[in-house]
């Protein structure tokens, strides 16, 4: 998705039958009032240096905290 627009991103995940992980809105298991969508990659230009931006996300969790 190149918007960003999370309730997008949600929706058309629901829609193919893979909800974001503790979406309960979009028909996912509820995680203690958690939503497991996270960006990997963001790219955009700083809105005042007029520079381009990559920031990466490394973001790790035991699944079997999840207790799915």
């Amino acid at each position: 998705m190149i918007t960003g627009r999370y309730h997008q991103i949600r929706a058309q995940l629901s829609y193919i039958n893979h909800p974001v992980l503790g979406d309960v809105k979009y028909k996912s298991k509820e995680l203690k009032n958690h939503i497991f969508l996270n960006s990997y990659f963001l790219e955009f230009d700083h809105p005042i240096k007029k520079e381009r931006l990559k920031i990466f996300s490394c973001i790790s969790f035991d699944e079997r905290e999840l207790n799915l």
